[in-house]
């Protein structure tokens, strides 16, 4: 059983969206913790499951359902993650592959979070409002490697999560995919949801799904595989995967989406580097850029299909 759900009856509404109402409510936690729990369907308005946008009016009546308290993280440092950059308000990282970011169901260890428990305890040991989150404010698939910005603080977590959701964060990838595009330069435009056929997967769908933008260009090629830089707009889960494969050039060594042929199997994750991250410091204001450099596994990879231009 959960903890008990709260019951709020809005008196003060002053027109507020339902995400930032709840986090002047309770004082000790986030904007976004909130974010996540109306996400997860823990909130509802008036019986109605509630939306990150909705305004609220006097008379709502807002009814909490509290996830159960998970055990405390353990600290882990048997990881070797390079840090790109560090101030006391965040960390930017270059994460390996074979890597969860967060725990989640069956992964409570060694993950980038218990890593970043023995990195600071201090700083992300202080924001228990989302413990199994601390600071973490996007993500990088397990085998997906490369930048990695975590927030030090609430405040900076909760103003690094308002960049991305308004697009202010500049992200760009490098991806191994099968084939040659026809076209050296692209966008990819689509709605992208839960596969209803498979929940573990997401889809290019056509309706229920939320928007999502991926421009490539094709900065090498060879016989049977290309180099793409890659830039995404959204942030949608598994985002270039599913658009690289909706495309017909599935990301190379992509078990989940790349209709995996033989010839992949040399391939032991999907080739899939996040190259760049720039954004503007949420302290200062001044603009930020960082890189992390290709993986040896990538660029063998790229050497096994032929393409020598190293970036």
């Amino acid at each position: 059983m959960g903890n008990d759900p709260t019951s709020i009856t809005v008196t003060d509404s002053e027109g507020f969206r339902l995400d930032y109402y709840l986090a002047t409510r309770f004082s000790g936690k986030s904007r976004s913790y909130f974010q996540r729990l109306i996400e997860d369907r823990s909130v509802t308005v008036n019986g109605v499951q509630g939306a990150n946008a909705r305004r609220l009016r006097d008379g709502d009546s807002i009814v909490i359902e509290w996830p159960i308290a998970p055990p405390a993280l353990q600290p882990d440092s048997s990881r070797d993650i390079s840090v790109i950059y560090e101030d006391a308000y965040l960390i930017v990282l270059d994460k390996p592959a074979a890597l969860t970011v967060h725990p989640g169901a069956g992964t409570a260890e060694g993950t980038l979070v218990n890593w970043l428990l023995h990195h600071d305890p201090v700083s992300f040991g202080a924001m228990d409002d989302d413990p199994l989150r601390p600071g973490i404010v996007h993500r990088l698939d397990k085998d997906t490697t490369g930048t990695i910005v975590v927030a030090k603080t609430r405040a900076v977590r909760d103003r690094l999560v308002a960049l991305f959701r308004e697009r202010k964060v500049k992200k760009h990838y490098v991806a191994l995919v099968r084939g040659i595009p026809e076209s050296p330069t692209g966008v990819i435009e689509t709605l992208i949801g839960r596969n209803p056929r498979d929940r573990k997967r997401m889809a290019v769908v056509s309706t229920l799904g939320k928007p999502a933008s991926t421009t490539y260009k094709v900065i090498g090629s060879a016989a049977h595989g290309a180099l793409l830089e890659v830039a995404i707009a959204t942030g949608r889960t598994h985002q270039i995967r599913v658009h690289m494969d909706h495309i017909g050039h599935p990301v190379l060594g992509d078990a989940l989406y790349g209709r995996s042929r033989a010839s992949d199997m040399k391939f032991q994750r999907q080739m899939l580097h996040a190259r760049r991250l720039a954004f503007t410091h949420p302290v200062g204001g001044r603009v930020c850029g960082f890189e992390a450099p290709l993986p040896s596994d990538f660029v063998d990879a790229m050497a096994s299909i032929g393409i020598r231009k190293l970036l």
